[in-house]
């Protein structure tokens, strides 16, 4: 029985395993929550911090994760759904290169998989982890499902057949980019898709296989694929539509259907009669959706905003057939989209026996334990369906969908040009390729990095152009928020997403440095990011005195030893670096010429820093060219 009482935390799972290090990874997801993809890194780095709220409000750690694995990661979302954050940070901009928009190329559905393929290594080994979920990478607090595949890589002439659709689809996500990859990350895309497929995946406790990896939506694997023989079939699913049901109305009997009780509601009168002779049908108790009973850290997310929603959300098919069942999660809900090629979408099947993993186990029928599925559940009954309708409001959402739909769809690009002093002019230019206009239609856009208030209206035509003069150097980002606002009689929508467009003339290294010094903005800060990169254990309470920010620039004066501060032999650990691991020297190389390229170079490096760094990374420039 999978227990409901069991909790996994989507960034838990990035960790590399022990003894491994972060290499390189590839995600999906179709919506996307740049706070969220932010605290990733964490993770990938190691230095993942218990209180999130107190990482959110020191950046250095932050800092360094970004530097260590963002080159390294490929985020791959549906264009026009990345959230406009709700928190300001200046590292937004440290993820644009990561932030990869995607629209499919066959059918008019959405981008909607959730796949991580993630590449650790040491110094003998590759290894692999592919989670496969039913969530987006969000702060959301929904009831969600985590499957998570680990192997290693082997060199072999052949791969696994079984791996051939994996393979495919990591393959496939170039081609649906809105613009073009780099070099960089293209190679990185095509080394993990050959090496997944040599990979011999082991199937998670309590099943006998993998059965199949499972795309749809892409070319070569058009549909969602089932089972031939089921006897008895068991769809979750948060939303439905009447054809998305179909292999409950087809196989088996005494099927059971887990949705949102007003995705029930919305099936129509003749599929809803079919249903009840087949299944039973079940959805979440409310009140289970809503528990108070979150840990401080759920509370903070709540507190400061970052959470957008709660509820089901998990995608699950079980079918059972004799002494075993075919357990499918991953993306795909119970819809036409969903299923039937429309969307694109990744699940994977499982098989194991029946007594373990099937319809009953799961439920846990006949189970006492007060987590089992069957006991967060309530029966649905249809009751007699209001005939009235909101035309007005049901118009006015599908003109906003339309609206949304032209700005992802159209031509979007800006450009910056130098002031004569040290500011920067961004013009953002948009072309309408479909005509969507309405007299009470508004659309403002404005760069992330600055507020609400500095957004500009934008004349929604075939060209158009927005002007943002007297910019700052930290506040250039290709990561542009839009609004769009629609009015129709009494009612009044709004919508906002952001948009990763491509702008020339940023000049991103010198932006990123200027970022840098903005948080090492003294010689406390320096230090304490230096002993971020050379300790060894990043749970050690020297963490949390760099999150809470205890070493300050007093502690540090240029005529004392800056060497041993707070019990943390600073000189002895980079003298051990030097020796047995050049990897932390070089990182702090490349922090200290980014310090030097900027004119705050004085203020942030200690000059008895400076002068023991010089004889140090002569001597190992040195030592690296004999």
């Amino acid at each position: 029985m999978l227990e409901t009482g069991e909790r996994s935390i989507y960034l838990e799972e990035l960790k590399p395993p022990e003894g491994f290090h972060f290499d390189s990874a590839i995600a999906t997801t179709f919506t996307l929550d740049l706070m969220t993809l932010l605290m990733a890194p964490l993770s990938l780095s190691l230095l993942e911090s218990e209180n999130t709220d107190e990482a959110l409000k020191n950046p250095i750690v932050l800092l360094e994760a970004l530097r260590r694995t963002a080159n390294n990661l490929t985020i791959f979302c549906q264009r026009g759904y990345i959230s406009v954050p709700k928190k300001d940070s200046l590292l937004y901009s440290y993820l644009e290169g990561s932030v990869i928009p995607v629209n499919p190329v066959l059918g008019h559905g959405i981008f909607h998989p959730k796949l991580w393929v993630l590449r650790f290594r040491n110094e003998q080994e590759t290894f692999y982890r592919v989670l496969n979920l039913s969530r987006n990478l969000t702060f959301d607090q929904s009831w969600d499902i985590v499957l998570c595949l680990e192997g290693y890589y082997n060199e072999r002439k052949n791969g696994f057949t079984k791996n051939m659709p994996l393979r495919d689809f990591v393959r496939s996500l170039s081609d649906m980019a809105v613009s073009p990859l780099s070099n960089e990350r293209r190679e990185q895309l095509l080394a993990i898709a050959y090496e997944v497929y040599r990979v011999e995946f082991e199937a998670p406790e309590g099943f006998e296989e993998i059965q199949a990896f499972c795309p749809s939506g892409i070319n070569g694997y058009r549909n969602q694929r089932f089972p031939q023989d089921i006897r008895r079939c068991l769809m979750i699913s948060p939303f439905l539509s009447d054809n998305g049901i179909d292999v409950l109305l087809r196989n088996g009997e005494n099927n059971v259907l887990i949705s949102r009780e007003e995705s029930l509601d919305n099936l129509s009168d003749n599929i809803y009669q079919q249903l009840i002779e087949k299944a039973n049908l079940y959805y979440m108790d409310n009140a289970v959706e809503y528990t108070d009973e979150g840990t401080e850290e759920d509370k903070a997310l709540v507190d400061n905003g970052l959470v957008h929603s709660r509820g089901l959300h998990a995608k699950i098919f079980v079918m059972d057939n004799g002494w075993y069942s075919t357990f499918m999660t991953g993306s795909a809900n119970a819809t036409n989209s969903g299923l039937h090629g429309e969307n694109v979408e990744f699940t994977v099947q499982l098989r194991g026996k029946r007594s373990r993993v099937g319809i009953d186990a799961f439920l846990g029928e006949g189970n006492k334990n007060r987590s089992s599925i069957m006991n967060l559940l309530h029966e649905y009954t249809r009751y007699e369906q209001d005939p009235q309708r909101n035309d007005e409001a049901m118009e006015l959402e599908q003109l906003l969908k339309r609206t949304r739909l032209a700005f992802t769809e159209s031509s979007m690009f800006g450009q910056v040009k130098k002031d004569s002093g040290n500011t920067y002019t961004m013009e953002l230019h948009f072309a309408q390729k479909e005509q969507v206009t309405h007299s009470e239609m508004l659309v403002y856009c404005y760069p992330i990095t600055l507020s609400r208030d500095c957004a500009k209206q934008v004349k929604w035509s075939d060209h158009s152009s927005v002007l943002f003069p007297s910019l700052s150097l930290n506040a250039l980002t290709s990561f542009i928020a839009i609004e769009i606002s629609i009015k129709k009689g009494t009612h009044e929508r709004i919508v906002s997403f952001v948009l990763n467009i491509p702008i020339e003339g940023i000049p991103v290294d010198e932006r990123n440095n200027s970022i840098l010094t903005s948080i090492l903005h003294d010689k406390g800060r320096f230090f304490r990011y230096l002993l971020l990169i050379l300790m060894d254990h990043p749970n050690a309470y020297i963490l949390e005195e760099i999150l809470s920010g205890t070493i300050k620039s007093d502690d540090i004066p240029e005529c004392s030893n800056p060497y041993y501060s707070h019990g943390f032999p600073l000189l002895e650990e980079l003298l051990k670096a030097f020796s047995r691991e050049p990897e932390k020297i070089e990182r702090i190389s490349r922090l200290v010429n980014n310090i030097k390229e900027t004119e705050k170079a004085d203020e942030i490096l200690p000059l008895l820093f400076e002068q023991t760094w010089d004889v140090l990374i002569e001597a190992f420039n040195q030592r690296n060219t004999l």
